[in-house]
């Protein structure tokens, strides 16, 4: 009798983009799964289109709160594996989007959604609510 194995995979869309070019004008930055503990509590990895900082090295951490402009989004879901050390990941810095199709921001353990502040004006991520589809 052959042995069948189930296997589930989580893969989410980039229905939270507008247009399919912006992923071809990603950039590649370094996760590390350690500065990531809520986010992979919640989501059980780093969902695709979570805001992230990116500091001078080009080590992506996320948002410290919901009002904070994110520097990019996360293209494809990261695998948060236990003993998964730091790794490249593939990050939007410019593009438009769909500010409703992004994943809840987690701040302090609660789930937020990310504030687009009308008055500031991003350089990298052209955030769209919900009205502008």
């Amino acid at each position: 009798m052959p042995r069948i194995k189930r296997a589930e995979y989580r893969m989410s869309g980039l229905n939270w983009l507008l247009e399919g070019k912006a992923r071809d004008h990603s950039q590649t930055a370094i996760f590390d799964p350690a500065n990531f503990t809520e986010v992979i509590a919640k989501y059980k990895c780093i969902p695709s289109g979570y805001p992230v900082q990116i500091d001078t090295s080009g080590n992506i951490t996320p948002i410290k709160a919901a009002t904070d402009t994110p520097d990019a989004l996360v293209i494809w879901d990261q695998s948060a594996k236990p003993g998964t050390g730091k790794q490249e990941v593939a990050v939007l810095m410019h593009g438009v989007v769909y500010h409703h199709r992004l994943p809840k921001v987690i701040v302090g353990g609660e789930e937020k959604t990310l504030e687009v502040d009308k008055t500031k004006k991003t350089p990298l991520i052209y955030l769209y609510e919900k009205g502008a589809e």
